[in-house]
């Protein structure tokens, strides 16, 4: 991910690997699950991603499959694509934001976050220190 003025190098081609990205994109898959006794509609969903660059806060209501409405003992998914990038080795956290309501108008809340490191090694290999 070179820069040369106002060019930036995202790919590049060669014989051994063919094709590489320096971006990988990935999805995560977010799972709400209904463990209540009473059914509930999802009002916001958000969610935050972070890495060297900064934090990107979305509304992801609208990744939800299907109707977010959830039975008791059922759940859902919602996928979120994230772009990594692979040049430098980092720390990525993402972290998401639900709050439902229920039909009699009791609203619950709950958060919850993972992190990850992805991207090359420091020069010299595995273990090695900077």
């Amino acid at each position: 991910k070179d820069r040369y003025g106002a060019s930036q190098l995202v790919e590049f081609v060669n014989d051994l690997q063919g094709e590489v990205s320096c971006f990988l994109d990935a999805t995560l898959e977010v799972t709400i699950d209904n463990d209540g006794g009473s059914s509930f509609e999802i009002i916001t969903f958000t969610s935050e991603f972070t890495n060297n660059d900064g934090t990107v806060t979305d509304d992801c209501l609208d990744n939800i499959i299907g109707d977010p409405n959830v039975d008791p003992e059922q759940g859902i998914t919602a996928p979120k694509t994230v772009t990594l990038d692979m040049t430098e080795r980092q720390t990525y956290t993402a972290s998401v934001e639900i709050q439902a309501q229920t039909p009699s108008g009791f609203t619950c809340e709950d958060t919850d976050s993972t992190s990850w490191v992805a991207g090359n090694f420091p020069q010299g290999g595995i273990g090695s220190r900077p």
